[in-house]
């Protein structure tokens, strides 16, 4: 018991770092991660960081694009470092992908998602919860084959979605 006790702890005090790159493009002010590496643990610590650019700070952040990156699932610690998002994009990965129940809980800035060309195979249930100002949601290009009943639940606000090129 004390051994796997001291794991634990161990465990929970490894944390993970994503770092952005920040750009202004037009009005937004973006957040771009490139060959980043999460552990495939939902638990796991995460955190991002990186160099902001003069006279802004992360509550500037209205966009995330993630390139080239594993993973495994949604990594919440964009939506909660990132306060005012509008979009989240990730695309051209080769890492298994997953969107959990609740990826996007309490991201009601959230306007346009798009993840596409990954091998997204799964979407559980209530996947989008939380997200309720959606207005755009493009997962072109993935390996999905099914899509539970509820995934999409609380997105009375959708007006755009994109399923091509899927299995």
């Amino acid at each position: 018991f004390l051994v796997a006790l001291l794991v634990s702890l161990t465990r929970a005090q490894q944390t993970t770092q994503i770092v952005c790159s920040f750009t202004v493009s037009g009005g937004d002010y973006d957040c771009n991660v490139m060959f980043s590496v999460v552990p495939d643990d939902e638990n796991a610590l995460i955190l991002v960081t990186g160099q902001h650019q003069i006279n802004r700070d992360d509550n500037h952040v209205t966009r995330v694009f993630i390139n080239n990156s594993f993973h495994p699932f949604i990594v919440r610690a964009f939506f909660t470092t990132f306060p005012n998002l509008h979009t989240y994009g990730y695309a051209q990965s080769t890492s298994p992908f997953r969107i959990q129940h609740n990826a996007f809980l309490n991201t009601p800035g959230l306007r346009t998602i798009s993840i596409t060309g990954t091998p997204l195979a799964i979407i559980n249930n209530h996947a989008f919860q939380g997200a309720s100002n959606l207005e755009t949601l493009n997962l072109d290009s993935n390996q999905l084959t099914t899509i539970p009943q509820f995934a999409f639940g609380g997105l009375a606000g959708l007006l755009n979605i994109n399923l091509s090129g899927n299995n």
